[in-house]
């Protein structure tokens, strides 16, 4: 027993030590649950993983990426395939940055909890990258992180995982997902998560200033929300794609980050519009709500009825936009904006 116990404790031991979060003795339930958490987490959120899945999923993505015909829809999966390789995978872990990243805005790729814990000291950073992001949302829509520069877009826009989003018309749940409207469950969700946060920001932002002393096992509540969120739960949410549909993240208002910049989105200016509303009204096949991965299908009544669509559900993905058989549907921000305001 010694020599098997010497043998294998390096290993235990060295394991343990790479995991994330703090090891509890497996004495409860509520132990054991942490360290199944803690082990899954770190497995699906270690960045060899998501290397792997990059190469996976940004092979796919590529090959969808060829077969798309509007080319504004082109440049911005090539701008997700580069983001996911910068932002996700060198910047984190390999670039001179590294260790400097919660001081500087924009780095916190997925809002509180991303880097760490709240704190004076990497205010700056934080704060600013809020407000990098709800600049972009403003400006261009909650696309340039649903769409670009999150890591889920090019898990869910791969060849064969997106043609897994008709299964979400035929589901129970999925079904009551679909159109523009969120339902009153999926509001409470959002509420609800965004309130966490925020009280847990204020909590970690206590801690740091010595004024109170709240953790989980030695965690900052911040992080451990981050870490559930999405090195955890992000991936239940990936293999219910045939039951909930693709951005899953999205329809059911689990993702924080992404509610702020939709948030954000839903008073800017980017919403999708038509050339003629009259191609919509003879139109017998309805590609665009076929071809949404959040499942919008009731797009094209808001086309006829007011000449452009914009949701708080949205994320600007441009697969309506490429399926459209008329070209008649384009995206519509800052620089359309702009060019309204100065065409002159």
């Amino acid at each position: 027993l010694d020599f098997v116990e010497g043998i294998f404790s390096p290993g235990i031991s060295g394991f343990i030590n790479s995991l994330t979060l703090p090891w509890q003795l497996l004495t409860n339930p509520i132990n054991a649950l942490w360290d199944l958490i803690d082990i899954v987490g770190s497995i699906l959120g270690s960045m060899w993983f998501l290397i792997m899945m990059g190469i996976e999923m940004g092979f796919l993505a590529f090959k969808k990426m060829l077969e798309m015909r509007v080319k504004e829809v082109r440049v911005r999966m090539s701008l997700m395939i580069l983001a996911y390789a910068l932002y996700t995978i060198y910047i984190p872990t390999f670039s001179p940055l590294s260790d400097r990243l919660p001081y500087i805005p924009y780095m916190w790729s997925m809002g509180i909890g991303t880097l760490g814990g709240v704190s004076n000291s990497i205010l700056i950073g934080l704060i600013g990258t809020y407000v990098v992001y709800a600049i972009l949302s403003f400006l261009f829509g909650s696309r340039n992180l649903c769409s670009v520069s999150c890591t889920a877009p090019l898990m869910y826009q791969g060849t064969f995982y997106d043609s897994l989003k008709v299964y979400n018309r035929t589901s129970k749940v999925g079904r009551k997902l679909m159109t523009s409207r969120r339902p009153n469950w999926v509001k409470a969700i959002t509420l609800s998560v965004s309130i966490l946060v925020l009280i847990a920001a204020v909590v970690s932002y206590l801690n740091s200033l010595g004024v109170i002393s709240f953790t989980l096992f030695g965690t900052d509540i911040t992080f451990l929300i981050y870490f559930v969120w999405f090195d955890v739960i992000w991936y239940l949410l990936f293999i219910s794609i045939p039951f909930l549909g693709t951005f899953a993240c999205v329809t059911t208002g689990y993702c924080y980050w992404g509610v702020f910049n939709q948030a954000v989105s839903s008073i800017g200016l980017f919403r999708l519009k038509i050339k003629d509303p009259m191609l919509c009204v003879n139109c017998k096949t309805v590609d665009c709500a076929f071809a949404c991965p959040v499942g919008i299908t009731d797009m094209r009544g808001w086309f006829i009825k007011k000449g452009e669509f914009k949701s708080f559900k949205c994320v600007g993905i441009g697969e309506c936009v490429d399926a459209c058989p008329y070209d008649n549907i384009y995206f519509y921000d800052v620089r359309q904006w702009m060019k309204e305001r100065f065409k002159h």
